[in-house]
């Protein structure tokens, strides 16, 4: 690059160089059609975009220009990445500027950088503890994992919630995970005898995600966790719910359901002598178990 065609490029730095705070500030304050000639200008910047808009961070409240400079900030790749990373690394930052960094990096950030958003998946506010969640989960599924089955007990519903969804949405997860999971659904469903249909299809969501395990060495004491969650729900006779004597509820369906189709993910002979047995109280439930079977029967052909 000649010198000439370098010093055009750097241009807008050149020009608004220790002027960030008063251009951040008329940023802010500019009607709609300004600010977007404004963008064009900082499109143009490289590290100044980066200073400008993370004064505009510290400062403006208003979400329609906060999510436009989110947006910008998001576009400049390694300079957005290292700004995210100084804010996280930084002590006593206000909760709007942690959101705005876990908004910024989960778009611009490398698989290592989850070492900076670790410890926000412990963080007091719960939406900062949400929002790591996804940012960990997207930058690096693999260490992820530990922090999103941490997350299943977090104390805020919207976490936990979060948790449960994105594990219901992972393609694959290790085989410590699985088994973290089945006991945590038999030890929430042993805490609680009247579960709501939103928890029950969380539940249900977890006990999915574990027929997505392809390379379990040892499927056969997961076959029969979930034979047994399957089994305590129907009988209800010293198991997890309490169950009447009549045909199972919505709620309680929604497990099993969830129970039967991992059983023909992972399930083997165990699973099919099982489900031959299942009394006939619904004809869904029968309908489902036979598919289920159906399903078991190609894996052995």
């Amino acid at each position: 690059m000649s010198y000439r065609t370098e010093l055009l490029s750097n241009l807008p730095d050149s020009i608004f160089e220790g002027s960030d705070e008063i251009f951040a500030e008329e940023y802010i304050n500019a009607e709609k059609d300004v600010r977007e000639k404004m963008d064009e200008i900082l499109t143009k910047m490289t590290s100044m975009c980066v200073k400008v808009l993370g004064v505009v961070f510290a400062k403006c409240k208003e979400s329609n220009v906060l999510k436009s400079a989110i947006d910008l900030v998001s576009k400049k790749g390694d300079l957005a990445r290292e700004w995210c990373i100084k804010i996280l690394e930084e002590q006593n930052q206000p909760v709007p500027m942690l959101n705005i960094a876990l908004l910024v990096i989960i778009n611009v950030g490398h698989s290592k950088d989850i070492g900076a958003v670790r410890r926000y998946t412990k963080y007091p506010n719960p939406s900062i503890r949400n929002k790591a969640l996804d940012v960990a989960a997207k930058l690096n599924k693999k260490d992820a994992e530990v922090l999103i089955i941490e997350a299943l007990n977090d104390e805020d519903e919207k976490v936990w919630s979060n948790a449960a969804n994105i594990i219901d949405r992972e393609s694959s997860l290790s085989e410590e995970s699985i088994n973290k999971i089945c006991l945590f659904v038999k030890t929430k469903l042993l805490q609680n005898k009247d579960i709501t249909i939103q928890e029950a299809k969380r539940f249900a969501g977890l006990i999915r995600a574990t027929g997505k395990l392809n390379n379990y060495i040892n499927k056969e004491p997961l076959e029969d966790e979930i034979i047994s969650i399957t089994s305590d729900l129907l009988k209800g006779k010293g198991g997890l719910l309490k169950f009447i004597k009549a045909d199972p509820n919505k709620e309680q369906l929604e497990i099993i359901y969830a129970c039967l189709s991992a059983l023909g993910k992972i399930g083997g002979n165990k699973s099919r002598k099982y489900l031959n047995t299942l009394p006939r109280v619904n004809s869904t439930l029968s309908k489902i178990a036979h598919e289920t079977i159906e399903e078991l029967d190609k894996k052995t052909v």
